[in-house]
Parts: structure tokens; sequence; C-alpha cells
């Protein structure tokens, strides 16, 4: 009677190959929703860096004017532990401003000999200049539909993933 409960080594191979290719299965498709969700954050980095451009530059400007002023005081009298909060933010804010400028003089200089160079313009004139135009300003101005300003944006926000981020940037790049 023992032996009708137990399964063949035949049955048991059958499962055990089964149960591998699900849990295989699973894991491709819980790997890919990771690496597209990181992507996607990185993507919505860049947009979120070039959206408040202007604030955060101007921020950067300002913190690093105050900084000149206040170091000395700081280290001085001995302060810099009370203010460590609010100066690692500064801190922080400063040095990616100065990363995001320094790649963005890099992508205009590798536009500079690409088609991207449109790219370049469309991006600096929707966020980077002082005076910002809309989507369809930039419609009218490079003689895009909206929907291709969109897709342009898209394209330079991946490219700028990449500058920003470095190898974290490419899509599905897997080591």
């Amino acid at each position: 009677m023992a032996n009708r409960d137990m399964l063949s080594k035949k049955q048991i191979d059958y499962i055990v190959e089964r149960a591998t290719e699900q849990a295989t299965a699973i894991y491709k498709r819980e790997r890919a929703a990771t690496i597209k969700k990181a992507r996607d954050w990185r993507l919505h980095n860049v947009k979120l860096l070039l959206r408040h451009y202007n604030q955060l530059k101007a921020y950067s400007e300002d913190m690093t004017e105050e900084f000149k002023d206040f170091s000395l005081i700081w280290d001085t009298f001995g302060i810099q532990e009370l203010s460590t909060g609010i100066t690692n933010n500064n801190v922080k804010t400063v040095i990616i401003m100065q990363h995001v400028d320094f790649r963005l003089r890099q992508w205009k200089d590798l536009c500079k000999t690409s088609e991207d160079l449109m790219r370049y313009k469309l991006i600096y004139d929707l966020y980077l200049t002082k005076d910002p135009i809309t989507i369809q300003k930039a419609a009218e101005k490079y003689h895009l539909a909206r929907n291709t300003v969109y897709r342009e944006v898209d394209k330079a926000c991946k490219t700028l993933a990449i500058l920003f981020f470095g190898i974290d940037g490419i899509t599905n790049f897997t080591m």
C-alpha cells in the first residue's frame, strides 16, 4: 500500500521541471519589472531636474554665495554641528546642480556634431533658459506636432539619463 502513495522518479522529474520553468518565468517577470521601475525613476528624475532647473539653479547659486559668507563663521565658532541637516541638504543641491550643469554642457558639445542638436535646443528652450517657452510655442518654433515635441523630449531625457547616471542610465543594461 505504501508504494501506491509514492511518486515515481519520472513523475518527480516532471514536477521538478515544471516547477523550475514556472519559477524561472516568475523571476524573469519580476526582474523585468524591477529594471523597468528603476529606469522609470531615472527618467522621472531627469524630467524633474529639467522641470525645476531654474529654481534649483537659483537656489544652488544662492547657497554657493551663502557658503562663502558663512563658512568662515562656522569654522571659527564651531557651529557646523548645529546646522548639519540644513548644510547637508544645501551641499547636496549645489553638488547635484554642478553635476547637472557639467553634463548639460557636455551634451551640448556632443550635440554640435549630430542630429541631436535640435533636441538640445528644444530642451534649452523648454527648461534651461531664464524664460522657458510652452510646448505649443516649441511645436510652432521647431515646426513639429505637439506629440512629436513630447517624443523628442523623451528621447533627450533618455540621453540625459545616461549622462547623469552613467551605466545605470542605459536601458536594459544588466551585469
